[in-house]
């Protein structure tokens, strides 16, 4: 009698298997016959990659930007800022995910407000030390 139900298991699981590569078959078919969505998915797919990338890479020089303008001085610790930024996200949301807050935009609106918190704490700290006394020295340049 045992031996017949681990036969039967055996069969029922080889014939799910079956069945799984046969579906996977028909699916990889299916994409193959409609290469033109596949590559048009593909194509959106790196679109809206370049585009975020491309905002990233605006961001950043808008801040340059911004900065060299004000202070007259280029912040090359602006990509360390965005750096401290993204890790205290990383470790908020991981600390908010281990407390049991699983409500994802109750979660990301806490990871925002801290975030934008810690980090302007930050860089209103790089410029107390680090600008403020540069603003008003005289500017070295060698001369020959």
């Amino acid at each position: 009698m045992k031996m017949s139900k681990l036969l039967i298991r055996i069969d029922f699981h080889r014939n799910l298997s079956r069945r799984g590569k046969c579906l996977q078959n028909s699916a990889a078919n299916r994409a193959r016959d409609e290469g033109g969505d596949l590559r048009m998915s593909y194509f959106l797919q790196q679109l809206v990659n370049g585009v975020s990338l491309g905002a990233v890479y605006g961001l950043i020089a808008l801040g340059y930007t911004m900065v060299y303008g004000i202070i007259g001085m280029i912040n090359f610790a602006h990509g360390d800022i965005y750096m401290v930024g993204a890790f205290i996200s990383l470790i908020f949301l991981t600390l908010l995910a281990s407390l049991g807050i699983t409500s994802l935009p109750l979660a990301l609106a806490l990871v925002l407000l801290v975030t934008v918190v810690i980090t302007a704490l930050y860089g209103w700290t790089v410029e107390r030390v680090a600008y403020r006394p540069l603003r008003g020295a005289a500017r070295r340049v060698s001369r020959r």
